[in-house]
């Protein structure tokens, strides 16, 4: 279950009463949930993963919760109970946990968070299942509304507080009104207090472990957005560590990251944030194309091209961005090509675009078996790929150069070939005074307009459908969103606002 729907589930069943008055008994509830559970998996035997069964007497449906044992999130319901969720085993047909519980979680090590509303008001009863359905007590009466993993075996605990919500969209005039807004603690994995202080929001996704580092907002004093669509608070961001205890500044106007790559705003000036705190400052126009690219870009945008998981143009790419983007044009190109293997040949990367970038030999990883996905590519190492990605889409020119760069001494033996040969096609070009810089740094738009390039180049031996992509979103509404929008995660990337 997604972190955003599970938390919009449980604040309904917070919001719920109990009221069970005329509920079928405990034998029809059992008749009924057998019925269900034998629709149930004659739909997911035919490959329907989302399967549901509504009748007069009962609702049914299941969620991926862990496939790769069968065993998915079982929602059942007969009456107005709040306490319908239980986890089933679909190909053998068993109930390993009953649906009576208000939420259902897969944690990282293969055991499920379940919850049920304590007896006290606002408090709540958790306990851990394994696979096998075996129970055991997590906790008992903790006081809140609702709870979920926040990876690193910690917790995060959600509880509503009256605070000032200024709704710019449901009302006429901006108007500020007392709401039940969510907010955060983070628990240990003994479910104790680490820090108790965390702002929330109304349909804001809670934040979560990345490396050890969890981006938080605290001090807000008054939460800006709608009542209805969603309000995030005015506070200020910062990262702390799993000790609860900041480890940077904690003034940033909003956190993004990207892989390891943590990138922190202050009004209109981004920092790149070490995993220690330590900052560097970027270009204020990071997050905006050079108008040199703006034509190639555009016309990128109605071939299907786009950067992908991406947000900051003119920030070196990373090797596993650089093989998503060439992943990419060769899915425009043929549609129909190659699938991505199941089977990663990297022990550090097992990304889906890296696997079949690998699979196609667009890339090539490391004597020690790894393929550092995290770091930047150079020039050079942009040149050989793109030569490679050319000859598997088709092309045959080659061409031997007659000028050489001023600094051709400092290619290596392996890229000089393909640096001349992707210039003489017109592909990736040289800079300044005739030098082309083999170690230096290459860029989001250079990936995404030599991408293009390429397009061009091959696009008449392919059949292809134009698709149109969004790719100028402003970049800025990264840190401001709009009260509408929800969805904090999009591919790699996870937006921390």
């Amino acid at each position: 279950m997604s972190r955003l729907r599970y938390f919009l589930a449980a604040a309904l069943v917070a919001g719920s009463m109990a009221v069970c008055a005329g509920a079928a008994d405990t034998a029809d509830r059992a008749a009924l949930l057998e019925t269900a559970v034998t629709h149930l998996q004659q739909q997911w035997q035919t490959g329907n993963t989302s399967a549901y069964d509504k009748t007069d007497d009962y609702y049914a449906s299941i969620y991926s919760l862990m496939p790769e044992k069968n065993l998915y999130e079982l929602f059942f319901s007969i009456d107005v109970s709040r306490h319908n969720h239980g986890i089933i085993n679909m190909q053998t047909g068993k109930v390993i946990v009953p649906p009576e519980y208000d939420t259902v979680e897969r944690l990282e090590n293969d055991t499920f968070l379940l919850t049920k509303s304590g007896q006290e008001p606002n408090t709540l009863d958790c306990w851990f299942s394994d696979t096998e359905g075996n129970l055991t007590v997590a906790a008992s009466g903790l006081p809140g509304s609702m709870i979920c993993s926040a990876g690193e075996g910690m917790y995060i605990l959600a509880s509503y507080e009256k605070k000032p919500v200024r709704d710019v969209i449901f009302y006429e005039e901006p108007t500020v009104t007392q709401c039940d807004v969510l907010q955060y603690r983070l628990l240990d994995s003994d479910m104790n207090v680490v820090r108790g202080d965390l702002d929330g929001g109304i349909m804001v996704t809670p934040p979560t472990f990345h490396d050890g580092l969890m981006a938080v907002q605290t001090g807000s004093t008054l939460w800006d957005g709608s009542i209805k669509y969603g309000a995030y608070g005015n506070g200020k961001y910062g990262l702390i560590d799993t000790t609860g205890k900041f480890v940077s500044a904690n003034d940033f106007d909003g956190i993004q990251w990207n892989y390891t790559r943590i990138i922190g705003k202050r009004g209109d000036q981004f920092y790149l944030i070490a995993p220690d705190g330590g900052e560097t400052t970027l270009p204020k126009n990071l997050d905006q194309y050079s108008t040199w690219t703006t034509a190639e870009v555009d016309s990128a945008a109605e071939h299907g091209l786009s950067l992908v998981n991406y947000h900051y143009p003119r920030l070196d790419i990373t090797r596993v961005d650089f093989a998503a983007q060439a992943v990419q044009l060769y899915r425009v190109l043929t549609p129909d090509g190659q699938a991505a293997p199941d089977e990663t040949p990297y022990s550090d990367c097992d990304d889906e675009n890296g696997r079949l970038a690998a699979a196609l030999g667009i890339v090539t990883g490391y004597e020690d078996g790894t393929f550092r996905p995290c770091a930047t590519i150079t020039r050079e190492e942009a040149a050989a790929m793109l030569n490679r990605l050319y000859k598997i889409l088709g092309g045959t020119q080659t061409a031997e150069s007659r000028e050489r760069y001023a600094d051709d001494a400092q290619f290596g033996a392996w890229s000089r070939d393909s640096i001349y040969a992707m210039r003489e096609i017109g592909i990736m070009k040289g800079e300044e005074n005739n030098a082309f810089h083999p170690a230096g740094g290459y860029t989001g738009e250079q990936a995404l307009v030599t991408m293009e390039r390429l397009y061009n180049k091959l696009h008449q031996k392919h059949t292809w459908l134009p698709v149109k992509s969004n790719h100028r979103e402003p970049f800025s509404s990264l840190f401001l969103p709009s009260p509408d929008e929800e969805c904090v995660r999009q591919g790699s990337a996870l937006f921390i606002l």
